[in-house]
C-alpha cells in the first residue's frame, strides 16, 4: 500500500478560498478518470488530495506509482516526497494506521488525547469530548462512557463542577482510548453480523464478520435514541435501537445484507406493541428497515 499526498501546481487554484478542497477533489477525480493503471491487481482510492494504491504485490505497487507519478507531474500536479509512504505494508491513511485487513488508530493521536488535563470549562470539556468522538468506532460502548460528561456540560450553565461519575467517565474514556482495539475492514465479499442492544436510552451495536473461527469487530456503534423513543417501553426502545445501528452499519455494509443479533422478535414486538406508542409514519419507517 501507498499514500500519496497530492497538491496543484503553482496558480491552479486560489488561496484561502474555502471551497478549495473540494473543488480540488473534484477536479483531481475527474482527471483520474483518465488515468491507465498498468497490468496487475490493485485499487487507487482517493479522498480530496490523498491518494492510496493498494495491490497484490511490491512490484505491481511500485509499477502502480511510477505510473501514477508520472500521470499526475504530467497533468500539473505534485506529490509531497516527505509525507509520501512508499511501497509499505503497513500506512497511515488519513489519520488510522492501515495493514492487510485492519486498521488501528495512530499511536501518537491516542496518546495526545490521553495527555489532556481534565478540562475546566464547558468550551474544554466539548473540544475533549471532539477528539475522543473522532475515535468512537474503536471504544465498546462510548456512548454510555460520555454519558456522565455530556450531563456536566448540560448542568454547566449552573457552574461547571466535576461530580465522581464524571470523573470515573473522563479516566475510563482514556483507559478504553489507549485500549482500542484493531478493527477489521469491511469486506462485502463475507457476511456481516449486527450485535444491538439498547441500554439507559442509548443504541448500542457491534458489526462484526468472520475471521477464522471468530468474529471480529469492525465497528462498535453508539447514538442516543431520540426524546420520544426514549420514554418508550423497553422492548421498543429495542426496536428504536435495532433501527439505528442498522442505519449506522450501512455505511459499512454497502447494502450487503446483514444478520441481526437481538434479545427480542422485533418484527413481533413491533406489531403488538408500535400502534400504541409509534406515530404512523415512524410505524412504517421501522418496518421498511427492519425488513
Amino acid at each position: 500500500m501507498e499514500p500519496l499526498p497530492v497538491t496543484p501546481g503553482e496558480g491552479q487554484m486560489e488561496e484561502g478560498y474555502k471551497n478549495s478542497p473540494t473543488i480540488f477533489g473534484e477536479q483531481l477525480a475527474k482527471d483520474l478518470e483518465s488515468w491507465e493503471p498498468p497490468p496487475g491487481e490493485g485499487q487507487l482510492l482517493q479522498y480530496v488530495d490523498d491518494l492510496l494504491i493498494a495491490t497484490q504485490t511490491q512490484k505491481t505497487c511500485m509499477d502502480w506509482t511510477v505510473s501514477l507519478l508520472n500521470f499526475l507531474g504530467l497533468q500539473g500536479y505534485r506529490v509531497s516526497q516527505k509525507k509520501a509512504q512508499m511501497v509499505s505494508q503497513t500506512v497511515i491513511y488519513l489519520g488510522y494506521e492501515v495493514s492487510a485487513g485492519q486498521r488501528t488508530l495512530v499511536q501518537d493521536r491516542k496518546e495526545a488525547i490521553c495527555q489532556t488535563p481534565k478540562p475546566q470549562t464547558v468550551k474544554e470539556l466539548r473540544t475533549f469530548l471532539g477528539m475522543t468522538g473522532w475515535c468512537r468506532l474503536w471504544i465498546y460502548n462510548y456512548g454510555l462512557l460520555v454519558k456522565p460528561l455530556y450531563a456536566l456540560i448540560t448542568e454547566g450553565s449552573r457552574g461547571f463542577q466535576w461530580t465522581k461519575d464524571a470523573t470515573r467517565a473522563f479516566d475510563q474514556l482514556k483507559k478504553a482510548l489507549m485500549s482500542a482495539p484493531a478493527l477489521g475492514l469491511p469486506n462485502v465479499s463475507i457476511p456481516f453480523f449486527l450485535f444491538s442492544h439498547e441500554k439507559q436510552g442509548i443504541a448500542l451495536g457491534i458489526l462484526a464478520q468472520n475471521l477464522g473461527p471468530y468474529r471480529r469487530a469492525v465497528a462498535y456503534l453508539s447514538k442516543q435514541l431520540d426524546t420520544a423513543a426514549k420514554g418508550w417501553p423497553g422492548c421498543l426502545r429495542a426496536v428504536a435501537a435495532v433501527a439505528i445501528n442498522i442505519q449506522e452499519a450501512r455505511k459499512f455494509t454497502l447494502g450487503q445484507k446483514m444478520t441481526v443479533l437481538v434479545s427480542h422478535t422485533m418484527s413481533a414486538v413491533l406489531e403488538a406493541k408500535g400502534g400504541h406508542w409509534l406515530s404512523p409514519q415512524r410505524f412504517l419507517n421501522y418496518q421498511a428497515i427492519l425488513v
